[in-house]
């Protein structure tokens, strides 16, 4: 921007020459004590770097540029300098995990992450759950898990299943949420209705537990579980499925 417009003559109406004005603050070819007494004055730039206010009908400089014209190449530049600080913050922050999955896909997935990682790294894989949790045929896992018959019960000195929970309150909250899944497809609730959590304007009411009791709330992409089109729906909802709801919420 600065080698760009030093030479030239900006004119424009009194605003449009305010923000100019700004604008070569901003990039240090101008200092706070300047102004622009009317419009009738244009700012020119000269190629030693000095600037100054010259009437508009001088002709000190041979190159002329309005000053909308100028203000939309500063914006779209600061736009370029912006995604480019973005793109490199995002190269920065990249996870573990992710360039894991960018190495196994290969070509330039796998230089970008050769460029954020080490290739030991890339080939390490952990699984915490194999390493820190059970390690089959030797470790025992205690907690709850439900049984065939849908009962809660407490494990045995041989379980090794992978759907144990840690708690009771969680096998319960467990059941509930895959009963409340039913109860909220019924054609009274939200049959086939969905919600679109992509979709920011979409309305969703939710119920959501708040300290020790459930509240109705409106979302629209903070993502929640029990959801429905309207609020009467979601009222009648709470209102006749409670008890479920208070297990979901580990609340009872």
């Amino acid at each position: 921007m600065k080698r760009k417009y030093l030479g030239w003559k900006i004119t424009g109406s009194y605003i449009e020459l305010i923000n100019v004005c700004v604008i070569l603050r901003e990039l240090g070819l101008m200092s706070l004590d300047n102004h622009i007494p009317c419009d009738r004055y244009c700012v020119t730039i000269y190629y030693t770097g000095y600037y100054g206010l010259t009437n508009a009908s001088s002709e000190n400089t041979s190159n002329t540029i309005e000053a909308k014209e100028f203000i939309n190449e500063y914006n779209e530049y600061k736009k370029q300098i912006k995604n480019e600080q973005v793109m490199e913050t995002r190269n920065v922050e990249v996870t573990l995990g992710t360039a894991q999955r960018w190495y196994q896909q290969g070509g330039e997935f796998k230089e970008m992450a050769l460029s954020a990682y080490d290739e030991d790294e890339l080939n390490q894989v952990k699984n915490e759950w194999e390493s820190k949790v059970i390690d089959y045929g030797t470790k025992f896992i205690s907690g709850w898990y439900l049984g065939d018959d849908s009962v809660y019960k407490e494990t045995n000195e041989e379980n090794t299943d992978r759907s144990t929970f840690k708690t009771e309150k969680q096998a319960k909250a467990a059941l509930a949420y895959a009963q409340l899944t039913q109860l909220m497809a019924l054609p009274e609730y939200n049959g086939d209705w969905v919600a679109d959590w992509t979709n920011g304007s979409e309305s969703k009411y939710c119920i959501v537990p708040v300290r020790d009791e459930l509240k109705l709330e409106l979302f629209f992409d903070f993502k929640q579980n029990i959801c429905f089109r309207n609020n009467s729906i979601a009222k009648l909802f709470l209102s006749n499925n409670y008890d479920l709801l208070m297990q979901y919420s580990e609340l009872d």
